[in-house]
Order: C-alpha cells, then sequence, then structure tokens
C-alpha cells in the first residue's frame, strides 16, 4: 500500500508481476468481471469535452484498467485470436459511461462491447451483485 502526498492509499502500485492481456483474456467474462463494484461512484475526473475528447476515451480508461488489473497495455489497433475469435481488445464499461473508475471497467472483446451496449448492461450487473 502506497500514501500519497494528498493522503490517498494506493494498493494496485505495488502489485507484484504484470499479466499479458492474452493470457488475462483467456478467462470467461464473469471472471474478467470479478474486480467490478458499481456502488463506487463514477470518477469523472479530468474528463473536459474538448476537440481531444476522442483521445481521452480511447486511451486514459485503458490505462487506469491496466495499472489496476497489472495487465499489460493491449494496442488497440491490433486484431487478436481470443477463444478463436479475431477481435480487438477494449476496456468496456460496466457503468454506461465513460469514467476513469478501474471498478466499473474490464477487458472485452470489441463483440462483448457492442453487446453490452445493446442491453442495459448497468442495471444486469447491478442485479447479479444483489443477488450473490
Amino acid at each position: 500500500m502506497i500514501l500519497l502526498k494528498n493522503g490517498i492509499e494506493v494498493p494496485f502500485l505495488i502489485k507484484p508481476k504484470q499479466q499479458l492481456i492474452l493470457e488475462h483474456m483467456k478467462m470467461s467474462k464473469i471472471q474478467r468481471q470479478e474486480h467490478c463494484n458499481l456502488d463506487s461512484p463514477c470518477d469523472w475526473r479530468g474528463v473536459n469535452k474538448t476537440s481531444n475528447m476522442k483521445s481521452r476515451q480511447s486511451r486514459y480508461p485503458r490505462i487506469a484498467l491496466a495499472m489496476y488489473l497489472s495487465t499489460d497495455l493491449p494496442d488497440g489497433s491490433k486484431y487478436h485470436i481470443i477463444n478463436g475469435i479475431k477481435s480487438k481488445i477494449q476496456a468496456a464499461h460496466v457503468c454506461n459511461g465513460q469514467c476513469f473508475n478501474p471498478l466499473h471497467l474490464y477487458w472485452a472483446t470489441h463483440q462483448e462491447n457492442n453487446d453490452d451496449k445493446k442491453i442495459n448492461y448497468y442495471k444486469f450487473l447491478k442485479i447479479m451483485q444483489k443477488s450473490a
């Protein structure tokens, strides 16, 4: 646990070995979401609507998630074979937003991310967490 000057404790900065993203993606979607906790609020630090919004959306949530889970950062332009399907790896949001909170993010394939957008995944996961 590291205590920053502003008094915030940051446990994920001292996690041991970094996991390869392709090894992480071999887990099921449910296993990749085990760290998600929707009781924590969205984190909108540094979000401002500027002409650079697309860059912020594609970079910072991915970095926050990679740091929290101690995985390497996937190259967003490369396709990988994941469970026999050619796909890009993305940081998917369970909160239906573009927040930075790593507890609202998980690594997903492009197809999983699009499927989550079609349903109200936030409500679904909230119900699943309450029933567990």
